[in-house]
């Protein structure tokens, strides 16, 4: 796959059911206001079947959408984001990706930019969960186990969406359904700049610290 927009410092993270790709683009902007002759799929997350072709914007309205992950269970895709520095709000979000959804970059969400369409700011989701500025939103990843896995979280972890906080050095936890619906947790801190979060084989989680240069494994402890 080439020809995706590029040019700018920033992550573009990606994730996969089980039969497409979806790719994060940041938006380009000068204090605040997009670039003229941005590429359309900037600020977007971008659809794909798997060998790439078929590509096409499935939401919009993206500034720096920083973390991606897939739900098989649910069928749903999740995004992290930060907000740009001249956003009328600044907080990091958690957003669910609805097909042709749009998040509000830059018309409801830049101090810069205003619209006239009223509609337009009223459509934008509401996020699963906002985050303070400073954090620094960046992994994110969806728990999913099967019963079988010696290291496996307890029933009530399945599903929930584990974020890298690379500025707050810690790792959140959302948790979407259950008896803790939507609420938010540290679920560990005390790193230096956690910078990537990965499930593995057995069911524990592995943390990559960029600044230690160390991968931490969280076991859960049954008791």
């Amino acid at each position: 796959m080439s020809e995706l927009p590029h040019g700018t410092f920033a992550k573009r993270p990606i994730a996969f059911s089980s039969d497409r790709l979806y790719i994060a683009q940041r938006a380009s902007s000068v204090d605040g206001v997009p670039v003229e002759d941005r590429d359309p799929l900037e600020g977007t997350v971008i659809e794909t079947k798997i060998d790439g072709n078929a590509r096409s914007a499935f939401a919009s309205g993206f500034y720096n959408p920083t973390g991606l992950a897939y739900d098989p269970t649910m069928d749903v895709v999740y995004a992290t984001q930060q907000s740009s520095p001249k956003a009328q709000q600044r907080e990091g979000r958690l957003d669910t990706v609805q097909s042709n959804g749009f998040y509000g970059w830059p018309e409801c969400t830049s101090r810069k930019i205003r619209t006239e369409d009223a509609t337009l700011c009223t459509s934008v989701p509401t996020p699963l969960a906002l985050f303070d500025e400073d954090t620094g939103l960046g992994s994110t990843l969806v728990y999913r186990t099967s019963s079988d896995l010696v290291e496996r979280y307890p029933l009530e972890f399945q599903g929930a969406v584990f974020i890298v906080e690379e500025k707050a050095g810690a790792i959140g936890a959302v948790f979407t359904e259950g008896i803790l619906d939507r609420t938010i947790e540290t679920f560990a801190q005390g790193f230096q700049h956690p910078i990537d979060i990965a499930l593995g084989p057995i069911g524990s989680l592995f943390v990559a610290d960029y600044d230690t240069g160390t991968i931490y494994i969280l076991r859960a402890v049954w008791k």
